[in-house]
């Protein structure tokens, strides 16, 4: 049974992964939301998923709520909590993007192709929790590419090289 067809046999579902990997960050939870609600959940319900039901999953029932004798992280700000964070598709990962986050304290990440300078630092600082100095950003056209007898052609991305202020790290790890 998929995702979908839980949610509307009205079954709990919890959002999460305890697999923390490069290509699995934190990061990936916004993307997370984003996909409960496109299923059909609202976003209250969504947010339930993240929180309180996957902590009850597994088994730390203090966690993943806002009431007496309980710990919470929470974040307060303007906006929508899904639209700030889903300007972030995934970091990049590969020996370059290291080099770069080595040499000039940089980190890369893929981002929708409509996403600004702000929301991507706004999206940086409110999901990792550091303060972010500067971001340039860069379109990449898709290369055509043939497939057998046919051509075809990748998709466009667009990166953001986000550049963070002295002593902050991101750590994926």
């Amino acid at each position: 049974m998929g995702v979908p067809a839980a949610h509307g046999a009205r079954a709990p579902t919890a959002a999460g992964t305890d697999a923390v990997t490069p290509v699995n960050t934190p990061a990936r939870s916004a993307l997370e939301l984003g996909y409960l609600t496109e299923i059909g959940m609202t976003l209250d319900e969504a947010l339930v998923a993240a929180t309180s039901r996957a902590a009850d999953v597994i088994g730390r029932p203090q966690a993943g709520r806002i009431a007496p004798g309980a710990r919470a992280g929470l974040v307060f700000g303007d906006g929508e909590p899904l639209k700030d964070l889903e300007v972030l598709l995934a970091p990049q990962v590969s020996e370059k993007a290291t080099h770069v986050a080595d040499k000039n304290e940089q980190m890369i990440f893929f981002v929708v192709p409509d996403a600004t300078k702000p929301e991507v630092k706004a999206a940086v600082e409110l999901l990792f929790k550091v303060q972010v100095e500067s971001v340039q950003m860069s379109n990449l056209k898709g290369k055509s590419k043939r497939y057998g007898r046919f051509m075809g052609k990748r998709k466009d991305l667009k990166k953001a090289y986000v550049c963070l202020k002295p002593g902050q790290e991101i750590n994926f790890a």
